[in-house]
């Protein structure tokens, strides 16, 4: 920027640039988080104690509720992006439906909303639907990433296609193997520098064979639930009495009961998750 002003003349050789107003990239950032509502609620940085192999990793996180508003608020949806019956958010699905087409059209959708939505003239039942795959973050470096993400089965299949459409709730890494082992190794030797990493250590990390019973899918299974512990909110109603536009109307005191339809994943991921055919080498004949 200090070459910009000189250049432009804006500022003479005597003077500093630095009396002039700069919109910073932080200044740029900050503006652009408090106009798009992501001030708080986003990034939400935690470190967590894996119960098996008792190594500390960071998980990055997103507030749940902030992730459903801005999708139920996204301003490229029109009216032909939701998935209700006659333009109608309150209409129940057909009791005589002979097809499957789309999220509400099949049993489960029509048997959760039965059980859930006991008054149809004020509540709709919000759909979410997750997603989770992992991806390397580089071609030299074997560091993965898993991001979880949820959508609204409000939304037809042609709009879920849509990125913007889709939410990260949070991002499961790699489970370090050695980082807490060698911190605690360092701290039982004794030396003179370990002091430091003895106030950063929690009472039992990097301790191999503690609890012996725990198996380490357990730790895979820690990070899930800390990712997915947002969710608890979908026991309580969302956009409890306020409005909601569809089709160009505002349709006043809508409250909207959510339930998580299903969870997208790939081959990997629901082997982890379940626990189960995670060997995957030559020698294996038969899974």
């Amino acid at each position: 920027m200090n070459w910009h002003f000189r250049a432009n003349g804006d500022v003479h050789m005597h003077e500093m640039a630095s009396n002039r107003y700069v919109l910073s990239c932080n200044n740029l950032h900050r503006f652009l988080k408090e106009r798009c509502d992501r001030g708080t609620g986003y990034g939400i940085v935690n470190k967590l104690v894996l119960p098996s192999r008792k190594s500390r990793v960071r998980m990055v996180t997103n507030d749940t509720a902030k992730i459903i508003q801005s999708l139920l608020t996204r301003p490229e949806n029109k009216g032909k992006d939701y998935l209700i019956y006659d333009h109608d958010p309150f209409k129940p699905p057909p009791k005589d439906l002979d097809y499957i087409a789309d999220a509400n059209t099949g049993r489960c959708h029509s048997e959760t909303y039965d059980a859930l939505i006991t008054d149809p003239s004020t509540q709709v039942l919000l759909q979410l639907q997750g997603a989770c795959d992992g991806t390397h973050l580089g071609q030299f470096s074997s560091f993965e990433l898993t991001r979880m993400q949820i959508a609204l089965g409000l939304l037809t299949r042609q709009a879920r296609e849509k990125d913007y459409n889709w939410g990260t709730l949070g991002w499961i890494p790699n489970i370090p193997k050695d980082k807490s082992q060698g911190r605690r190794a360092f701290v039982d030797s004794g030396h003179a520098d370990s002091t430091r990493f003895c106030a950063q250590l929690s009472h039992d990390e990097g301790l191999v064979g503690v609890n012996g019973n725990i198996h380490p899918s357990q730790d895979l299974h820690a990070m899930i639930s800390h990712v997915l512990k947002g969710l608890v909110l979908c026991k309580r109603p969302v956009l409890n009495g306020r409005g909601f536009n569809v089709q160009r109307k505002l349709h006043k005191d809508v409250t909207m009961i959510p339930c998580i339809a299903f969870l997208r994943v790939g081959t990997k991921e629901a082997d982890l998750f379940c626990g189960k055919y995670t060997n995957r080498n030559k020698h294996v004949k038969q899974l």
